[in-house]
């Protein structure tokens, strides 16, 4: 995975908000690029997304469009203090096709952060080739492995940057992505 910065400015180039996505992120350099251009990320957290219901989602989606970002980052791993509920690995696999569906239909990019409370000890490898197998479907991900990799959190292999990098074979190369704030 290329590392990849994302600056809040005003949409310019392939970044236009709402609408169609304009295929794929990649980088070349330093900068990110779609079909439309260089894109210029405009994006908004939306961390706990996923526990909410589908009209909630939407709401905060279309809020999103009308602020004209282009893209959300949300947590796809255990969030413990998530509401309305504790957001677990079987709700991220049951909603995460939905949140990306909606946000793509909207023309937004996902940088779902794969793995989040990885202390809890569920099986990292498997729940990010489960993420993989959600996400791979869609045009609009933009992978980051690991939330604060480094924090208590997370387990201790996730502390590794070596680690993380053993995982992106698990992840569709055709995604760019990070590893993480280091």
């Amino acid at each position: 995975m290329t590392a990849v910065g994302f600056p809040l400015a005003t949409p310019i180039g392939g970044g236009s908000s709402g609408g169609v996505i304009a295929g794929r992120l990649r980088t070349q350099d330093r900068l990110l690029w779609n079909d439309a251009g260089v894109y210029r990320a405009n994006w908004v957290d939306a961390l706990s997304i996923l526990p909410k219901s589908d009209a909630d989602r939407d709401a905060y989606l279309d809020w999103a469009v009308r602020k004209r970002f282009n893209g959300i980052r949300t947590f796809c791993g255990h969030l413990g203090w998530s509401r309305p509920e504790e957001q677990t690995l079987a709700l991220v696999y049951a909603r995460l096709p939905g949140l990306m569906d909606a946000a793509q239909r909207r023309g937004l990019y996902v940088e779902p952060t794969l793995i989040t409370g990885s202390a809890t000890g569920f099986d990292v490898p498997t729940h990010v080739s489960r993420c993989n197998a959600i996400i791979r479907a869609f045009q609009n991900p933009l992978v980051e492995m690991a939330n604060e990799p480094y924090h208590g959190t997370q387990n201790e292999d996730v502390h590794s940057a070596a680690y993380l990098l053993s995982l992106r074979p698990l992840v569709d190369s055709k995604f760019a992505g990070a590893l993480g704030a280091g």
